[in-house]
């Protein structure tokens, strides 16, 4: 028998399928998705590699060498994520290795050593001064160093996936003298218990039958829910257990067993979650296992609070913030079939569930959902590759849709279900469009107009709960020198850098980018001016309004500065939950997918800063942000009021969404989109050339233009683009590298795929930098 393998470390020289001959004691034991060991290269080194097909014959030839063992007798990917990896290689124009990572956690090959490195903290008191100075140059160190003090002590490797950082800080902290680096055992805890259990499927059956009768299902959520299974809709009686319909439907049920894609559109607080809840329960009931993700490690335990009420089957969770231990439990209980039901963020959409029948991308609109890092994948994309895979059923759910997938919809090729009204007979909150134009001229300078913090004072007084939405970070936007006029750049990047004021510390500047910080200089660098001054509304300097004016209450504020430590998410969120706060404040991680009974009022601080971005989704995405945090109030007993904060007032964006009017948007953009061939009428790349030298790189970036118009036209009759540039990218230098700008309109995103695929095999040993983005967002 011959095993046709890829190498878990493919680079692109080596990125291909390898034959090897599998022994006869093996024969009985090796299969498709198994991590196995074979001898590679000259030197016959033992590497580790994936099985993705079984054979007779290999089309190499007889002299093949043979496998050395199998490392795991349980395979590592299920049999659809075999074939799901060709297809996301591909699409993303990268390599078998870079999309296992992407599938396996590292952990499956590390589990076995029984040492590992652990980050101490030498000088607690040392560790305080030099935060409260400000004497580190970079954020990751300041996160590391903060998390220290917290543990006293960590695995390197958590400390790294918890904060997203590289080993780079670490080993810097190291070299100061504020921590140490010793090797200690590692020790793998179980997440669940791996002895046998007896089946008892009658029980589950009841037991989920039991927790679904207390939810009974609006009228529209039913028709929603009968569409989605494939029931009938009218034999649905919305005052009935809707386990007595679908036990009378078996016949239909598996005519309509096939790939299916919905698009729930409802406004806020019109019930999504329950017809995802009321379609999982029928899932699970057939056998069936459910997938949930969610845009932001936020809104997790939002909905593992929701499942776990509702099944008594604890779900597994999946999200970047797990370390490394943690991923591979959870991911280890998934693939062994233990659970049926996954929550996660982008990430999860690549777990190994078996039987996966029903995939639910909540907030599908989000761009939390696109990768920023290599490869630059979509997590709505993936789900729907997979789904087909399986012909399982992916429900698209959102308040304010993708203009592509909603078009998709208008077009027929998803259905549309639509919530029009809220649940319970709530309504959506009054809007009001504040003019801080006006208020200017009134005389307030405050942050928070005079409506705004009336209606805060009022609804606080009643012991309610307010949220306060600002989309940027930090204290103030910038620091201006008011002599020269000059504000401080990133001496790395072609950005201002932004001033932070943490607690109980002096001010810092951090460029958002590189995460440089140095300190506030007492004069300006150009001209040696002592009057600086800081621009700009940040969340901190929000923060800081809104204790002083309410000096009463507590305030919480949510944002990558605060929720950068492990369960910071969920600790903030369950503390407002509690009422231990009266007041949220935070950037876009609160704006969306929250429910939140008592919050009856919502301020947007600066709507100005959403609508005028630079490229063409920036309408959608003020749009979806404007309206999903108004949707956060009035969502219980009591009304909300929602005050929208802008120096123009008469935008038809602003209009649009303080009215929650997606139709009149949509219309708007998509004639926009179509005028301009922009998607869903064509399809969107982009490829940054990147370089030390700003010259290189513009020669560079000229060179892969002509390099893809050849490719073009030597492929006329298959390929037809229109490339664009190349120019500055909008930011033009990070890292001290000058980045420059290629865009690119094609037919689809295949004939994208098939060029950046050309693109990456002809320059892979050239040392040319570029990064290349299907569906980029800027």
């Amino acid at each position: 028998m011959i095993a046709s393998v890829v190498l878990r470390e493919a680079v692109p020289a080596i990125d291909r399928i390898f034959d090897y001959i599998v022994p006869d004691e093996m024969l009985s034991l090796i299969q498709v998705g198994q991590y196995i060991h074979v001898p590679f290269g000259r030197s016959n080194r033992s590497v580790v590699a994936l099985v993705v097909n079984l054979s007779e014959q290999s089309v190499f030839g007889d002299d093949l060498k043979s496998i050395i063992d199998i490392m795991d007798p349980i395979p590592v990917l299920a049999p659809d994520q075999v074939t799901l990896l060709e297809a996301v290689r591909t699409r993303y124009a990268c390599t078998y290795g870079d999309v296992i990572r992407l599938m396996v956690p590292a952990y499956v090959s590390d589990k076995k050593n029984p040492t590992r490195n652990t980050a101490v903290l030498i000088d607690e008191q040392k560790a305080i001064e030099v935060l409260n100075e400000g004497d580190l140059s970079s954020l990751p160190q300041i996160r590391v160093l903060e998390l220290l003090l917290e543990c006293k002590r960590s695995p390197v490797s958590e400390i790294m996936s918890a904060l997203s950082v590289s080993v780079s800080p670490i080993h810097s902290l190291r070299d100061r003298g504020l921590i140490e680096i010793i090797r200690d055992k590692s020790v793998l805890t179980q997440l669940v218990d791996d002895s046998p259990k007896e089946e008892n499927n009658e029980s589950e059956k009841d037991s989920i039958d039991g927790e679904e009768a207390a939810h009974v299902p609006a009228e529209e959520q039913a028709e929603a829910i009968a569409q989605i299974l494939g029931i009938d809709v009218d034999q649905i009686d919305c005052d009935v257990n809707l386990k007595d319909i679908w036990d009378e439907s078996n016949e239909l049920r598996e005519a309509n067993d096939k790939y299916s894609e919905f698009l729930l559109y409802g406004v806020t607080g019109s019930g999504k979650t329950e017809v995802y809840l009321q379609c999982a329960a029928e899932i699970l009931r057939r056998g069936g296992s459910v997938l949930f993700l969610v845009p932001e490690i936020a809104l997790t335990p939002q909905m593992i609070r929701w499942v776990s009420a509702r099944f008594q089957e604890v779900p597994a969770v999946i999200h970047s913030r797990l370390t490394p231990k943690q991923r591979f439990e959870q991911w280890d209980s998934i693939r062994k079939g233990k659970t049926r039901i996954v929550i996660g963020a982008r990430s999860a959409v690549f777990a190994p569930m078996k039987d996966l029948q029903l995939i639910i991308v909540d907030e599908e609109h989000d761009t939390s959902y696109k990768s920023e890092t290599h490869p630059r994948y979509h997590a709505r994309d993936v789900a729907r590759m997979r789904a087909k895979l399986l012909c399982a059923k992916l429900v698209l759910g959102s308040a304010t849709p993708a203009v592509e997938t909603y078009y998709s919809a208008q077009m027929g090729f998803t259905k549309l279900l639509r919530l029009k009204d809220r649940v319970n007979q709530a309504h959506l909150p009054k809007v009001t469009i504040v003019d801080m134009r006006q208020e200017l001229k009134r005389g307030n300078r405050s942050v928070i107009s005079e409506a705004l913090m009336a209606a805060m004072r009022e609804e606080l007084s009643h012991g309610r709960q307010v949220m306060l939405f600002l989309n940027k970070r930090g204290y103030s936007s910038f620091i201006l020198c008011r002599s020269c006029g000059e504000s401080i750049m990133c001496p790395h990047c072609s950005v201002s850098m932004t001033v932070h004021s943490p607690k109980g510390r002096r001010p810092v500047l951090i460029c958002h980018y590189c995460m440089r910080t140095m300190k506030i200089p007492e004069l300006c660098p150009q001209c040696q001016s002592p009057m600086q001054a800081k621009m700009g509304l940040g969340t901190q300097q929000l923060e800081e309004a809104v204790a002083k004016a309410f000096p009463g209450e507590k305030v919480l504020r949510m944002d990558q500065d605060t929720t950068a430590v492990k369960d910071a998410h969920a600790t903030l969120l369950e503390a407002f939950r509690k009422h231990e706060a009266s007041i949220l404040i935070g950037t876009q991680m609160i704006a969306k997918g929250h429910d939140f009974p008592d919050v009856t009022v919502v301020g947007i601080i600066s709507a100005d800063m959403l609508i005028r971005a630079s490229d063409f989704k920036a309408g959608e995405r003020a749009f979806q942000l404007i309206t999903q945090s108004s949707g956060r109030a009035g969502r219980g007993e009591a009304a909300g009021r929602v005050y929208i904060q802008t120096y123009q007032p008469d935008d038809d964006l602003i209009v649009c969404a303080a009215s929650q009017n997606y139709d009149a948007f949509f219309k708007n953009e998509i004639e926009f989109r179509r005028r301009m061939h922009y998607p869903p009428f064509l399809a969107m790349g982009t490829m940054v050339i990147s370089s030390e030298n700003e010259e290189q790189g513009f020669s560079q970036a000229k060179e892969v233009k002509a390099f893809v118009e050849r490719l073009v036209e030597a492929h006329q009759d298959n390929i037809s683009v229109d490339v664009f540039g190349p120019g500055p990218a909008p930011i033009y230098r990070v890292r001290d590298r000058y980045r420059f700008f290629l865009n690119i309109k094609a037919k689809n995103k295949s004939t994208l795929a098939r060029i950046f695929r050309a693109l990456s095999e002809n320059y892979s040993d050239t040392g040319l930098n570029i990064a290349m983005d299907i569906d980029p967002i800027w």
